[in-house]
């Protein structure tokens, strides 16, 4: 290391030292010491993000602690109040504490988005599981013994407020305000976990209309035919919709040769799957409408939270034409969670029940944290197909499971029969599917039990995948590479289709096309945005939505074009050679390809647009049933 490294280095130093004493609290200083504490911890206890001897990343690093002792500095000083600003400054602390737990625990900084977007359930008990588990708690105990230490401290000594000075009058506030927005709005990628929840803040508002591509006055883009190429059939339709499945777990075994889904294996020999296979977004709710309603969910909340009346097609409504009946059967015991049956039930659905009302099991073991294991979850299903079922009704029915959720965990001893004692989430997930795969063994052998299996249409799918620390990561709201986002697609139809596997890829989007393709379902108009798995016309460009990091991909398989829309970068990667998106080729694209992909990516911001509103089908051209 040179002469003039060291003086430079110790210059900047000099500098920072300086900065960080004016007007400096001993509480502020502490947050200092904590937030090099929590860089050793990414950078070498954790190895969460590695760190290169360049003066840019040793800069950040430096500016960090500006950033934390800013925080706790100027925030409290815009207090006057002794008590107010005590305790706003504890509640940082703890803030911090969870941020850096959140870091640790998931691999990636928490963003505004994500809290925005799912602060309606973020008390339910599920959710809050959610959070117990995708956060370090060491890092929220060392805040509140931080709490404990500095509330006895400024009760004896006034450790918080002694030295502190408040920004008295308004030009001084509107200075420390100013100085303070300065310090979030400088284009630098921040090493403080408070910091850049800060920015994500900013960016969530500041970048909300860039995600709306707006579409001329009454017209209707989305509106288009829906023709299908096979005879019309009615058989009885069963939409199993799997609950966090990822494909890579077919074919999937442990060390000793224990194959995690033995049936689905022999299954997947019997029918017509498709990989790779895609979940257009990450989350249940938007996998849900992509699926149900073949269109792109909204970017930002929960489609059928907040858009209620929005007018588009459902798989139930395209099957209605036909004089389907069409029914729910899930397995989350709230109905009215992410407003699912309200809207399900306003656009198309005609019934819509919870296992729990048709549970006869007892045993405390069938009970998992969010729900009761799928072999009962199935077993379940056929008192509810006994109570609703009307001979010679043509029916559809949506199954929706939940028990092989996150953190994957809650079975008891018997039920770990992949790995007994499981050391990492990975060997909890493959207990987890393993008991999947015994509800789908239990669902299709009761169907043939009853005589009725080959006079049905079955299609087995995923919600959206998880990621299982293929990059590093292991919670949904983080990922947006494959592991995120493939999913299985199996179809079964005794009798009527032959297997095989289709190698071009599709996703959720294409399903509902798929069904009143194979049934012979042709419409003047529709909404779908999807294509059936057998058109004859060109693969389909596929859209992949991360929306809380607001990573969007593209699809051409094997090219996936990948656009982050915080940092306004794009990507393009070979996944035949790099499975693992690990080298961008963006600049071996021809202008026609990049051209291709950005008009698709524009309409993921159109169909955004026409969500919020309500552009997607007219209000004077309802769906017609067939004559």
């Amino acid at each position: 290391m040179g002469t003039g490294y060291v003086v430079r280095l110790g210059g900047m130093i000099r500098g920072l030292g300086r900065l960080l004493m004016w007007r400096s609290t001993p509480l502020s200083l502490t947050m200092v010491g904590v937030q090099l504490y929590y860089l050793y911890e990414v950078f070498v206890g954790n190895d969460l993000g590695g760190f290169a001897f360049t003066w840019a990343a040793l800069g950040v690093v430096l500016w960090s602690f500006v950033t934390v002792s800013v925080s706790f500095r100027w925030i409290p000083a815009m207090v006057t109040h002794r008590l107010t600003a005590v305790l706003a400054s504890l509640v940082m602390v703890v803030v911090y504490g969870i941020l850096a737990g959140y870091h640790f625990g998931s691999n990636d900084f928490l963003e505004w988005s994500l809290v925005r977007e799912n602060i309606g359930e973020a008390f339910s008990s599920e959710a809050l599981d959610v959070m117990r588990h995708a956060i370090d708690t060491r890092s929220v105990v060392y805040a509140l013994i931080i709490v404990g230490v500095f509330a006895i401290m400024e009760w004896r000594y006034r450790a918080i407020t002694g030295r502190r000075k408040p920004f008295t009058s308004w030009p001084a506030r509107v200075m420390g305000i100013c100085i303070f927005g300065v310090s979030v709005w400088l284009p630098i990628t921040p090493a403080d976990p408070l910091m850049h929840f800060y920015k994500s803040i900013g960016h969530y508002y500041r970048n909300a209309q860039s995600l709306y591509q707006p579409i001329p006055a009454d017209s209707y883009p989305f509106l288009r035919p829906l023709a299908s190429q096979f005879p019309a059939k009615n058989p009885t339709v069963y939409l199993i919709i799997l609950e966090s499945f990822n494909a890579s777990v077919l074919g999937a075994t442990a060390p000793d040769g224990r194959a995690y889904t033995p049936f689905l294996n022999e299954l997947m020999t019997a029918g017509v799957s498709v990989s790779p296979f895609y979940g257009n977004a990450i989350q249940t709710a938007k996998g849900h409408f992509a699926t149900l309603f073949s269109f792109m969910p909204g970017l930002s909340g929960k489609t059928m939270v907040k858009y209620p009346d929005l007018r588009i097609d459902s798989i139930a409504t395209a099957l209605k034409t036909r004089g389907y009946v069409s029914h729910v059967f899930a397995a989350h015991n709230n109905p009215t969670f992410d407003n699912t049956q309200p809207f399900l039930q306003s656009h198309g659905f005609d019934t819509y029940a919870v296992a729990a009302d048709y549970t006869t099991s007892t045993d405390p073991n069938d009970q998992l944290r969010w729900g009761t294991k799928d072999a009962v979850f199935f077993r379940d299903f056929f008192a509810f197909y006994d109570a609703v079922h009307v001979p010679n009704q043509r029916e559809y029915y949506t199954i929706l499971t939940v028990a092989n959720h996150f953190p994957f965990n809650s079975m008891g001893a018997s039920d770990k029969t992949i790995y007994p004692e499981p050391t990492s989430i990975r060997q909890d997930y493959a207990n987890s599917v393993a008991l999947v795969d015994e509800g789908i063994r239990v669902f299709i052998n009761t169907l043939k039990e009853r005589g009725e299996y080959h006079n049905s249409l079955i299609i087995i799918t995923g919600d959206h995948a998880f990621p299982l620390g293929e990059h590093g990561n292991y919670h949904l709201e983080a990922g947006y590479h494959e592991d995120s986002f493939r999913i299985p697609l199996l179809i079964l139809w005794p009798d009527v289709l032959a297997p095989q596997r289709i190698t071009r890829a599709h996703s959720q989007l294409d399903i509902a096309p798929t069904i009143t393709d194979l049934m012979g379902v042709s419409l003047p108009d529709s909404t779908f945005m999807g294509q059936s798995i057998f058109s004859k016309s060109p693969p389909p460009l596929i859209p992949l939505i991360q929306p809380y990091a607001k990573q969007f991909s593209i699809v051409d398989y094997p090219i996936k074009y990948r656009f982050a829309a915080k940092s306004n970068r794009l990507y393009a990667y070979d996944l035949s050679r790099d499975p693992m998106e690990t080298t961008s080729m963006l600049p071996d694209l021809s202008d026609e390809q990049r051209a291709r992909y950005d008009v698709t990516l524009q309409g993921i911001y159109r169909a955004n647009y026409a969500i919020k509103h309500n552009r997607i089908r007219p209000a004077t051209q309802p769906l017609k049933p067939a004559e």
